[in-house]
């Protein structure tokens, strides 16, 4: 029988070592736009699809989006279309939308599980700008941190679109997608306490886990025995995912204000989808006027974030 908290340590030293984990000071710009999130709490929004639409309805609508947005990526999705990148599964097979690269047969994969409501819509484009910045079989550290942003920026842009156009239904997506990173705060906060609380005793059982536990709810925990099944079954912590999700709706909702304040701003999103494949993670904060010192951002950095994404919230 598999003991947990032995399993759960393991995990944990292996990722410290992987790391390179030195101090809790390691995981200071990840716990700070984190505890953003999850103490702004999970938010009580309309989450129902009430109206149906058909894969030629989302096809339409990602069209004339993405020829107002920018004509490249227009063709570029015509493009990806013909040469059967995009996979359309009627029958579901996954649950959830996803992009990859099959470096033996060299082959793009955008996979989509059809739901018939605008969901659609807004998986196409969150996987094409995937695909967009796609690294093939390469492991850009910058790309993979900040991939995520582009793509929800995306999301956010889809549905002004959609909501211009009077498009039923066209709130619900990013709807789902706020309440779905606040679970992702949930297991990244839970991530940390479990990797510095064993950095600050040194050990790891079932004592400190429950003590872990006790700060949060019961609804909290529930979900959280749900994050330790997936770490067993990943046979490993899951914190490097789920931080992605965290940074990148930071950097989305703050591109996302940059563009409602200046629309010529725009250009950020073609003009990083070309280069985080190249840049260091310190270029595309320089590129953002976001500053750092010794690979920190300062508070006044912290602060653009945080005022944009509590923008964002309060517009919804």
């Amino acid at each position: 029988m598999i003991n947990i908290y032995n399993e759960l340590e393991k995990y944990i030293k292996e990722y410290i070592k992987n790391a390179e984990i030195t101090s809790v000071d390691d995981f200071k710009f990840i716990k700070t736009i984190n505890d953003i999130i999850f103490y702004e709490g999970l938010r009580k929004y309309d989450l129902r699809y009430t109206s149906k639409k058909n894969l030629k309805k989302n096809d339409k609508f990602v069209l004339e989006f993405l020829g107002k947005l920018n004509v490249f990526y227009r063709d570029y999705y015509k493009m990806r279309k013909k040469d059967g990148t995009f996979i359309y599964d009627i029958n579901k097979k996954s649950e959830n939308a996803y992009s990859d690269y099959d470096c033996d047969n060299k082959k793009r994969i955008i996979y989509i599980p059809l739901k018939n409501t605008i969901h659609d819509a807004f998986a196409i484009v969150h996987e094409l700008f995937h695909d967009i910045n796609l690294d093939t079989c390469e492991n850009s550290v910058t790309r993979y941190a900040f991939t995520e942003a582009l793509s929800l920026l995306a999301e956010l842009l889809l549905e002004d679109y959609l909501n211009e156009k009077g498009i039923k239904d066209y709130q619900v997506n990013n709807n789902r997608n706020i309440n779905s990173i606040w679970y992702k705060a949930l297991e990244v906060d839970f991530n940390l306490q479990l990797i510095t609380n064993y950095l600050d005793k040194g050990y790891f059982n079932e004592q400190v886990v429950d003590e872990i536990l006790k700060l949060y709810t019961k609804p909290e925990i529930e979900y959280l025995e749900l994050v330790i099944n997936d770490m067993l079954e990943k046979e490993s912590l899951t914190i490097d995912y789920e931080q992605c999700y965290i940074i990148g709706i930071f950097i989305a909702t703050y591109m996302y204000d940059r563009i409602k304040s200046n629309k010529k701003n725009i250009q950020e999103v073609f003009e990083l989808n070309e280069m985080i494949k190249e840049y260091t993670i310190e270029q595309v904060f320089d590129y953002l006027n976001l500053d750092y010192d010794d690979e920190e951002l300062t508070y006044d950095s912290y602060q653009k974030l945080k005022r944009a994404y509590q923008n964002y919230l309060k517009s919804r």
